[in-house]
């Protein structure tokens, strides 16, 4: 730490970053202790008109010494990035080359030491007169070695031309990309073209709007080399869930599009990592399969790579269902492969043909750093033994959407989605869909205190390989402000899915919500809904009654007090209701805020759940302090305690605090503490030191 604060005190010029931090943690008999430096520098600068370089290079040196089990090991790592950039532009044409390298040495006590090298060359391109197509194209060359594992390279080109006119607007996109693997001998080359157009268009002074969109997608996916070496064929998910929730038995997850959209260097807002990093355990994270899918490997990629050390204490669970409401787990599960140089657990699981899957991090290593989630990928593995694996992948499709204003309060219109798609593996077809959604909408409006909607959708999917789908859904919604400090609404929704012609689930829900602004100081709202289940499919019928009420009183202009009752009460019947547990809950919160001053704030929560589960009170106590106005001293304390009456019973407390303090506006220095105590199991504590230097 003396040296950081010696560099903090004399660095200039192209500095960007210098951070150094120490971390000790202790859990039973086992210790860890880390240390690492960060330094970041760039240079950029224009040599003339039209030409401009930038020079970018990150270090990092770690060391761990931990010692588990009685057994002690050292890990150091040390890691380079440089960076060079060369652009030449004018007005329409901007033609760039960059190399970005990696470099990391890792060296383990125990024996091991590897080394792994990144190099990524890009070249590219850009040409944008004015009221022409605009064009792009690039070459990226990318190779991945490391001593042990891996030896890939990759070969990418890209052209796109798009351009945007008064009434329409298109573009058409090129991608060939061939991946080599000289270690398990396999070879993935893709071809993929799509093309993108929108066409719009207003006519009657704005009354009659019309619009329609063409997509065509067209992609080759070839696999080969030794059958033995062959990776499973992707299956592409169709949506990406994902939601902190303890009891995966009944969890119904919300969309999480970044999950399933290919990135997999890009968060997605799930942290699995340590608790004192902000991590969290029990993360369901998962996706919508297509139809019929058969998923045997899943993939679960973190932005950045994950010390071998703590990624061997991860523990997964794998859950499916056919409702995204209630879960079976998976068993017999393989211990999750975590690759260092893919970033990436790998998961193996008997061969599952559920319509959603998720992965559940049941034990997350308390000291690790942060664990950020990028991407979920799944995977059926070959049943052929055929070197050569072919997969050819097209789908168009076309929306359209026409809306007619009859009057100044009432908006009638129609949309339509035509969706065709064929998919071949090895020349034996395992898609063949076509589709066809088409939906009827109003929306009346006579005056500003009623706005009503309502919405007819339609849902034809005819695939010979996999199933039928036919989908049918009433929406209706009424907003009613009687006054300026009530609002009312109520909602109706009513769903009916049939596979292949017979019946499969049927939902109906009906929810009405008021808030009410009592007082100056006193709101309330109130949520009552009543939904029918009909699950044809798995024999069972759930009827739920939901009764929801919260109050918030500003009790003087300094504490807020917030009141809520929750009450789901589930009664489920029939031959599969044995299947699944109670989903019926209770809970009561009561949260205090109390702020004497702009610079301190105290919020207490206390939340009593009856599931089941068990049932349990967790508390949490939080105070934010800057004791100076100027926020050069900033102090947060956070006190956490949960505990579970079940079969099972579990408490915990959970301590955090922080205290960080600005020495400039480019430097400060950080203390952090954890402590996390279980009632039945030995505890974790937690102190890291950091000091930031940013030029």
């Amino acid at each position: 730490m003396a040296v950081a604060f010696a560099l903090g005190g004399c660095i200039n010029g192209p500095l960007h970053t210098f951070r150094s931090t120490a971390e000790s943690s202790r859990t039973g008999a086992d210790t860890s202790r880390s240390f690492s430096n960060l330094a970041e520098l760039s240079a950029h600068d224009n040599l003339g008109p039209g030409l401009e370089y930038r020079v970018d290079a990150q270090l990092v040196q770690g060391f761990a010494d931990r010692r588990t089990d009685g057994i002690s090991s050292q890990d150091t790592t040390t890691t380079v990035r440089p960076a060079a950039e060369l652009v030449v532009s004018s007005d329409t044409l901007r033609w760039s080359q960059r190399f970005e390298s990696l470099r990391t040495r890792s060296m383990f006590s125990l024996g091991q030491d590897t080394r792994l090298t990144r190099n990524d060359f890009l070249e590219k391109l850009e040409w944008m007169p004015p009221g022409m197509p605009q064009f792009t194209t690039w070459l990226d060359v990318r190779t991945v070695d490391d001593d042990l594992f891996v030896e890939q390279s990759t070969l990418e080109t890209f052209f796109q031309v798009q351009q945007t006119l008064p009434v329409i607007d298109y573009q058409y996109t090129l991608l060939s990309r061939v991946d080599e693997d000289d270690r398990s001998g396999v070879e993935n080359d893709r071809l993929e073209h799509t093309l993108r157009a929108t066409w719009r268009e207003e006519t009657e002074g704005g009354r009659f709007t019309s619009s329609l969109s063409v997509f065509a997608n067209r992609r080759r996916n070839d696999l080969s080399g030794s059958s033995g070496g062959l990776p499973g064929v992707e299956v592409l998910a169709t949506q990406g869930l994902a939601e902190r929730d303890t009891t995966p038995q009944i969890s119904t997850l919300p969309v999480n599009a970044a999950l399933v959209d290919g990135l997999d260097t890009v968060g997605t807002g799930v942290n699995i990592g340590g608790f004192s990093s902000g991590g969290e355990e029990s993360w369901n994270i998962g996706a919508r399969l297509p139809p019929g899918a058969s998923v045997d490997t899943i993939h679960v990629s973190t932005v950045d790579p994950v010390d071998s050390v703590f990624a061997s204490q991860f523990v997964f669970t794998v859950w499916v269902s056919d409702d995204n409401a209630f879960w079976t787990q998976v068993g017999n599960i393989a211990a999750p492969d975590y690759d260092v140089a893919l970033r990436r657990f790998r998961l193996t699981i008997p061969p599952i043909t559920s319509t959603y899957v998720k992965v559940v991090n049941r034990t997350s290593p308390a000291g690790a750093p942060a664990v950020l989630v990028s991407e979920l990928r799944f995977f059926s593995s070959p049943t052929s033994s055929s070197p050569t694996i072919t997969t050819h992948d097209e789908t168009e499709s076309a929306t359209a959407g026409v809306s007619y204003r009859v009057a100044d309060e009432l908006t009638v219109g129609y949309d339509l989605f035509l969706q065709q798609a064929q998919t071949d593996t090895s020349g034996v077809n395992v898609r063949d869909e076509n589709r066809i959604d088409q939906g009827l909408w109003a929306s009346y409006t006579p005056h500003a205190k009623v706005d009503a909607n309502v919405r007819f959708a339609n849902q034809h999917t005819r695939d010979p390989i996999v199933q039928d789908e036919d989908v049918s859904t009433l929406t209706s919604v009424l907003a009613y402000r009687p006054l300026e400090t009530l609002d009312l609404n109520a909602s109706y929704t009513n769903s009916e899915r049939e596979l292949d012609g017979d019946p499969s689930l049927e939902t109906e829900s009906l929810q009405g919500v008021t808030s009410a602004q009592l007082l100056d100081t006193l709101r309330a709202d109130l949520t009552v809904q009543k939904s029918t289940q009909d699950d044809t499919t798995n024999s069972r019928t759930i009827d739920h009654w939901v009764t929801g009420i919260s109050l918030v009183a500003d009790l003087t202009s300094s504490v807020e007090l917030t009141l809520g009752w929750r009450d789901d009460q589930a009664d489920v019947s029939g031959l599969g209701a044995t299947d699944i547990p109670d989903p019926s809950e209770r809970r009561t919160e009561m949260i205090w805020v109390v702020k004497p001053s702009e610079q301190l704030v105290l919020q207490v929560e206390l939340d009593w759940v009856d599931s089941f589960a068990g049932n349990g009170l967790d508390q949490r106590t939080r105070i934010d302090w800057i004791p100076f106005a100027d926020g050069a001293l900033d102090v947060t304390l956070d006190y956490d305690h949960v505990s579970v009456d079940s079969s099972g019973d579990s408490a915990f407390d959970r301590y955090r605090g922080q205290m960080r303090y600005t020495l400039t506006p480019r430097a400060f220095f950080q203390i952090d503490y954890s402590l996390q105590d279980p009632r039945d199991d030995v505890r974790t504590e937690i102190v890291a030191l950091a000091f930031n230097f940013s030029s």
